[in-house]
């Protein structure tokens, strides 16, 4: 376990990139910051109609970090306090062009895919430049939120030198035939609203 100083050493000498060493989800609820942000971004969940899953998360990592282009079983939104982020996204309706890991595969979930957006390897996955044209890209800027639906592909890449520091929060689903609905769709929001 590293302690929060210690990795941000490990940011400013730049220890954490080259070792890839990135804090994700760290829950920040009951802390001076999860309490300083939770209105900002329940003020989102509550115009869209959404209710908390999960409390909020902390995301701090060094410019250049990728997420892999995967989905998450409830909406979520995500926080940029510092940095930015590119995102990269997919309705459902593309799924079997991003090809998930299948259930079968042990170890790795079938919500994650097995191609590399910046890096296509046609013969192995020649069906995703047919979901190419319908990608979504969203540039996410210190002091907005992005919605993300439900079961929506997304590769989350901080684009930021130095280090980048996100919150997301997870929502349930309701109703649950929305789950795989093309009809509800990515919007990003300012943090102030």
């Amino acid at each position: 376990h590293v302690r929060p100083c210690e990795y941000a050493d490990m940011l400013l000498q730049g220890r954490a990139r080259e070792e890839s060493i990135y804090l994700a989800q760290v829950p920040i609820g009951e802390s001076a910051l999860g309490a300083h942000l939770r209105p900002a971004i329940d003020r989102v969940g509550t115009a869209t109609g959404l209710r908390a899953a999960i409390d909020l998360n902390l995301w701090w990592g060094p410019g250049g970090h990728t997420e892999p282009l995967h989905y998450d079983s409830g909406d979520g939104t995500l926080a940029q306090l510092y940095g930015e982020k590119q995102v990269a996204l997919f309705a459902p309706s593309q799924s079997k062009n991003l090809y998930p890991f299948p259930l079968s595969r042990r170890g790795i979930a079938p919500w994650i895919s097995r191609v590399y957006l910046n890096r296509p390897d046609d013969e192995r996955f020649p069906r995703l430049k047919l979901a190419l044209p319908h990608r979504l890209d969203v540039t996410l800027k210190a002091g907005q939120i992005l919605y993300i639906p439900a079961n929506w592909w997304h590769e989350v890449t901080a684009v930021s030198s130095g280090f980048i520091v996100s919150i997301n929060r997870f929502w349930k689903v309701a109703p649950l035939t929305r789950l795989f609905s093309n009809r509800v769709t990515p919007v990003v929001y300012p943090i102030s609203m």
